[in-house]
């Protein structure tokens, strides 16, 4: 179905109104609104190596989480592009799960809090200790915070684990490689095997036959060195 259709007037008065709004004026509305695309921080993606003020909120260390990112790095040792973006990815979902917990504290604390009239009030006075914690956790399962924190942090810990997977199924096939073989690099082509190489254990091929040279005999010696002929003495 079609919208309704908005009369001149109306659209006038709209575009008149929008062109009054400059934004905050005062310190205060600015600080609040540059943060408004600050969210819980639990699904930003990052390409490339991460930056510790990219991925850390206010009030989060950024030199902590360099060091916790770091004892990641030291433990897998990643050896190429490929294995340091799962490495990076399994630190920044551990860091992220850390966040979880720390939020989940804050929700039962706001909801204890926020609720202590009506606690006093539905409660005994000697009830035991987790009876008021058990009332503040059904009415924090009532709205969305708690709920939209455990969806998170199953997807965060799946991350986690398909990241860690396929790290060590990268490793094991880098692990079962030849030391002397680079990974991708072209084999050198293998000539065809000479005849002494394919047959090793060959006969090798008789000299040529020459015929047979008949001894020197006497009379041959004779013929061929004369003896001298003696001088006659007068």
């Amino acid at each position: 179905m079609s919208s309704p259709a908005i009369s001149p007037a109306r659209a006038a008065a709209a575009r008149a109104n929008g062109a009054k709004s400059r934004g905050p004026i005062t310190p205060e509305g600015r600080a609040r609104s540059s943060q408004n695309a600050l969210s819980h921080g639990l699904t930003s993606q990052l390409s490339g190596q991460l930056s510790a003020r990219e991925v850390t909120l206010h009030g989060e260390d950024p030199a902590a989480f360099d060091q916790f990112r770091a004892s990641y790095l030291d433990r897998f040792q990643p050896a190429d592009q490929p294995e340091l973006d799962l490495v990076e990815s399994m630190a920044l979902s551990r860091w992220r799960l850390r966040r979880i917990a720390m939020l989940e504290v804050e929700v039962f604390e706001t909801t204890h809090f926020r609720n202590q009239v009506r606690i006093k009030n539905e409660l005994d006075e000697d009830a035991p200790f987790n009876a008021p914690m058990g009332w503040v956790f059904m009415e924090a399962s009532k709205g969305k915070s708690l709920n939209l924190l455990l969806r998170y942090e199953g997807q965060l810990t799946r991350t986690y684990e398909r990241s860690l997977k396929a790290l060590q199924t990268l490793q094991k096939a880098r692990a079962s490689q030849p030391k002397h073989e680079l990974q991708n690099e072209p084999k050198p082509a293998r000539l065809p095997p000479s005849p002494a190489t394919e047959r090793p254990y060959a006969t090798p091929l008789a000299a040529p036959s020459r015929p047979p040279v008949a001894p020197f005999s006497d009379a041959r010696i004779e013929r061929a060195f004369p003896a001298p002929v003696a001088e006659s003495v007068t």
